[in-house]
């Protein structure tokens, strides 16, 4: 029979003829396809290894506000009693997330993108905060309220993703305090209630993950409603130390086969490789083999 080569050559040859017929669909300005948003799906094992042995001592050595907010998280819980069956540097990270040194920053650099929540030392903060929203989810919907202080104004019917870990509050008062310009108004059903481990319990807040996809459902003045839709990945198993071989940074950054782009593009689109890729896919377009198509360096800890 065929080669397992010869099938994936075959397959790459087949899903670039489509691409080349096919047309690009307009995404909705309110996406932020840039934004870092990987759910660690198919690499989450290897991922939490590096983070324990090597990610999180290197983060907080070389990011002063995260080594604050962690030592703050440190010493909240010395007075506390820690939660059973949740992992430590799970909980602390989220601790240390709520505390006003930490998020604004680290969130600037997930909506800016894998790059640059790279270069500013936040690669186990993004892990650690993932795992707590996939680990602490109840699988239950819940509306929660966000205020923010920008006019931000979809159109009814539009995709949005925050392009970031969004703080909310089921408490909407509590919202409106942090408001000046738009309401959102949440049916959120990936976010985690995180106030039994937030320096600000009373604030009832619950965390969006940046790869949580909505629709506007209503825009009235300055209030907009969203309704979660599905999850949405452009960014899935980015390496993060070494050398990072894959398309896997694309459409942030150039340098890769034009080849490589449509294909990655094209397989993103659909969902069938970052989303709801079935096993067919997942054999013949495995991480290890999908990504010596291209290579690029990046930053990383001395290995």
């Amino acid at each position: 029979g065929p080669s397992e080569d010869m099938l994936l050559h075959s397959w790459l040859l087949l899903l670039l003829s489509h691409q080349i017929l096919w047309t690009k669909v307009k995404s909705s300005p309110w996406i932020y396809e840039s934004s870092y948003d990987d759910d660690y799906k198919w690499c989450q094992l290897e991922r939490q290894k590096e983070v324990k042995e090597s990610f999180l001592t290197y983060d907080l050595n070389n990011n002063t506000a995260f080594r604050c907010a962690w030592k703050r998280a440190e010493e909240y819980w010395k007075s506390k009693t820690f939660p059973s069956g949740v992992d430590k540097e799970v909980v602390l990270a989220v601790t240390a997330y709520t505390s006003n040194s930490c998020y604004a920053k680290f969130n600037e650099a997930v909506e800016a993108g894998v790059k640059k929540v790279m270069s500013s030392h936040y690669r186990s903060m993004h892990f650690l905060l993932t795992m707590a929203i996939k680990n602490l989810n109840v699988n239950a919907c819940v509306t929660s309220y966000r205020g923010v202080k920008v006019t931000i104004r979809p159109k009814v019917g539009e995709a949005f993703r925050f392009g970031r870990f969004a703080s909310s509050s089921r408490d909407r008062a509590a919202a409106e305090g942090f408001k000046t310009a738009t309401l959102f108004i949440i049916k959120t059903c990936h976010g985690i209630d995180i106030a039994k481990y937030s320096l600000f319990p009373d604030e009832e807040e619950v965390l969006i993950p940046p790869y949580e996809e909505f629709q506007v459902t209503a825009v009235n003045n300055n209030e907009v409603t969203l309704l979660s839709q599905k999850t949405t990945v452009y960014y899935r198993c980015v390496p993060l130390s070494g050398k990072l071989r894959g398309c896997f940074l694309l459409p942030l950054q150039s340098g890769f086969t034009e080849g490589c782009k449509r294909l990655l593009l094209f397989l993103t689109r659909v969902n069938m490789f970052f989303t709801h890729g079935t096993s067919v896919f997942a054999r013949l377009f495995s991480l290890r083999r999908f990504m010596l198509l291209c290579s690029k360096e990046s930053v990383g800890p001395p290995e």
